[in-house]
């Protein structure tokens, strides 16, 4: 068996269960570890497990024998004196930066990590898409916006901030997606729209219609006033993953260094779409712009100085 700890928001949760899907599809019996999110967690998430609000999702969940079977942690007395006996018998496999093969191969362990790498699961993407499906919102709002963005040749441009700027996060996340990556995002954006335009491929009477979503409205719509934009800034709370869903509609995705958006981009089916994401995911990788682009085929990447870089 193997256990996948399931960790973070709603982007991450997603990559957990994609590796799920992976794994299951080598033959593994595989399960995922969602104790994080349950009362009386050791270590409790600050966010809520998502997995659930979409549409029929299904998985298998370990018990906690399960998981102690490969993790040793148990903090039971005899449990805690053999461990310093005898010491540990933990079965665990930790991710790295980058993508590791030997993860395919694994069987009998505990993983854990982020595993937010395309290359784990690029193989899989329609049978991902075909399972991670949004229900219909009871917002009308939302239903209205999604049958718009599916007729036009929408964009979407997501700026993550808040908890970026926390003092703990600004290091690790600051300069990344910068103004020049966005500028430069949405003139590539152009360029390809007009180059789909002069061959026909897009009506004359379709222009690119913007979507600027972003957990910082008030700060987007003061650096972006410049711009032909709407801005998404309704959903709240459970609610949020609309914006996900919403985003994944679109045909031009230009996603913040964030699970979330990236996910949008990967689970939108329009076979025409144009994916971009930041060259850095955060500043503490130490995988080479060579090795990043090898792992995310399909995708465009573009720096803080706002150059395409691959």
């Amino acid at each position: 068996m193997v256990i996948i700890h399931v960790v973070g928001g709603f982007g991450n949760q997603l990559y957990c269960y994609a590796l799920y899907e992976k794994l299951k599809s080598l033959g593994r019996e595989v399960k995922l570890d969602i104790g994080d999110y349950l009362p009386g967690a050791r270590e409790p998430e600050k966010r809520a497990l998502e997995l659930p609000y979409l549409d029929g999702l299904s998985y298998e969940v370990c018990t906690p024998k399960e998981r102690f079977s490969l993790t040793d942690d148990s903090r039971a007395f005899f449990s805690r004196v053999r461990r310093k006996l005898f010491g540990s018998r933990a079965k665990l496999f930790r991710e790295n930066d980058r993508f590791d093969r030997r993860v395919f191969e694994l069987d009998g362990v505990y993983l854990d990590g982020y595993w937010n790498s395309e290359a784990y699961i690029s193989d899989i993407l329609p049978l991902l898409q075909e399972k991670i499906r949004f229900p219909v919102s009871s917002l009308f709002k939302n239903r209205e916006y999604a049958e718009r963005i599916q007729r036009e040749e929408s964009v979407f441009l997501h700026i993550r901030r808040s908890d970026y700027l926390d003092p703990s996060c600004i290091d690790r996340y600051r300069d990344i997606c910068t103004e020049k990556y966005y500028r430069s995002a949405l003139s590539y954006v152009k360029e390809v729209y007009e180059e789909r335009k002069n061959s026909g491929m897009v009506s004359e009477n379709k222009p690119l219609k913007l979507y600027i979503f972003s957990d910082d409205t008030e700060y987007a719509k003061k650096t972006y006033q410049d711009l032909d934009a709407e801005f998404v800034d309704w959903n709240h709370g459970k609610d949020s993953f609309y914006d996900c869903m919403l985003m994944s509609l679109c045909k031009y995705h230009i996603c913040a260094n964030s699970t979330f958006s990236m996910w949008a981009a990967r689970l939108s089916v329009r076979e025409d779409k144009v994916m971009i994401r930041p060259l850095l995911f955060d500043r503490y990788q130490k995988i080479t712009p060579g090795e990043t682009a090898k792992e995310w085929k399909g995708w465009v990447l573009i720096d803080g100085d706002g150059m395409k870089r691959f």
